[in-house]
């Protein structure tokens, strides 16, 4: 079955993503001086960090993951990993609380001769509940606890 992630979750992000390039329009609407050299600088290091988390959005939110009886396949823009289930040798997920979203979890595989990482806290809950519930048929699951970020 494959899993993609959700669109809330998405826009979620994107949000965020495009926050510094909101945040700088405002303040250059409010503030606006065509001689402040300082204002535009400050402008233009927000929209390219803006750009910057933009990208990482999409790379993120662009992988899937599959799962069957017989492997679990994570695909994102860049590469594919595909770990048969009677392959794995360590399954790990990582927990984060985190203050401006839900708990971020990050599930990491390790066979032999690969390492599957997907970012499962994309996925809906539904979604999310049900790879885990079929990753701890499969696998003996351990859960690591990070420190909270903010």
């Amino acid at each position: 079955m494959e899993y993609r992630a959700s669109t809330i979750s998405f826009l979620r992000s994107l949000l965020l993503a495009l926050s510094p390039i909101l945040t700088a329009g405002i303040g250059t609407y409010f503030v606006f001086d065509c001689r402040n050299w300082f204002l535009w600088v400050v402008d233009v290091l927000m929209g390219l960090f803006s750009l910057y988390l933009l990208f990482q959005t999409l790379f993120v939110y662009s992988g899937r993951l599959y799962l069957d009886t017989n492997v679990i396949k994570a695909i994102n823009t860049l590469a594919s990993t595909q770990i048969a289930w009677r392959d794995i040798t360590k399954a790990v997920l990582r927990e984060r609380r985190n203050v401006l979203s839900h708990t971020d979890h990050l599930l990491i595989l390790y066979s032999y001769n690969n390492v599957l990482t997907f970012n499962i806290s994309i996925l809906s809950d539904h979604d999310e509940k049900t790879v885990l519930d079929a990753i701890k048929a499969k696998t003996d699951l351990e859960i690591v606890q990070d420190t909270p970020s903010l």
